[in-house]
């Protein structure tokens, strides 16, 4: 009898520890699969970045207002899918690296548009960039005014202003860069008239978006310019330096491309 009992014993204090071991297992297994389903849903482009670039976005975001011409919803969307993808939007359900402003929904005051709301929706942002796709007219003087709350009357960031509809001087002296379509003449009507150029806006914010994590600071307005715009839009089109039409003179940040 007493070996009988002894057999039984041995017999439960196996079965215990192999349960335990199992219920580690599966609970190392299921850990692992949850830090592996998280890594698979990171963004792509933030996958592979270096633990000094980690720690340079931390608690830091790309701020990008959509303007005119990319507005709707039905050219937005698409957008915003392939930044989420690439970056992750930040919201109120999960964090990620942009942030987002549409003109004239997130701009409305007293049921008018009010694109100087610009400034209270950035104030308080700690960026690492700014880009403004179709900018409405004051968008300038909006960034300009962020420019007067910085100690150095300038912005620590870079910020880069695409097909813009606001005044050129203005746009130019608060952006790194603006670009803008090429404005063809018509020899028989001497006006300018708007050309349609296919582009993809979607790869134009990622590529400027990476290009800004690397930078971490404004770009200079020197001979390197032009050859950095160039790249990001790519060598399906041909970028110039936009030349003041009463003035004859060349902008220095300002290129148009067709």
């Amino acid at each position: 009898m007493k070996f009988k009992n002894l057999v039984k014993i041995v017999f439960l204090s196996l079965s215990i520890i192999a349960t335990q071991s199992c219920s580690k297992n599966e609970a190392d297994t299921g850990a692992n699969s949850s830090a592996e389903r998280k890594s698979n849903n990171a963004p792509t482009k933030l996958k592979k970045i270096s633990d000094e670039t980690k720690a340079y976005l931390a608690g830091k975001h790309i701020a990008i207002l959509f303007g005119y011409g990319y507005n709707e919803e039905e050219v937005k969307t698409p957008i915003l899918a392939d930044l989420d993808t690439h970056f992750g939007l930040d919201s109120e359900e999960k964090q990620g690296l942009i942030i987002t402003f549409t003109y004239p929904d997130d701009f409305m005051h007293s049921g008018k548009e009010r694109i100087s709301r610009l400034v209270e929706h950035l104030e308080e942002e700690n960026l690492a960039g700014l880009i403004i796709v179709g900018a409405p007219e004051g968008t300038a003087n909006a960034i300009g005014k962020l420019q007067d709350n910085e100690e150095s009357r300038k912005l620590p960031y870079p910020v880069f202003s695409l097909l813009p509809q606001d005044d050129v001087l203005a746009s130019e002296s608060v952006s790194d860069f603006v670009l803008d379509y090429a404005q063809k003449t018509n020899p028989l009507e001497s006006t300018e008239t708007a050309v349609t150029i296919n582009i993809d806006m979607a790869k134009l914010l990622t590529d400027s978006i990476v290009s800004m994590i690397n930078l971490r600071a404004p770009l200079a307005a020197d001979e390197n310019l032009q050859p950095f715009v160039q790249n990001l839009i790519g060598k399906d089109h041909n970028v110039s330096r936009y030349v003041d039409s009463e003035t004859g003179l060349k902008s220095a940040n300002h290129f148009i491309f067709e």
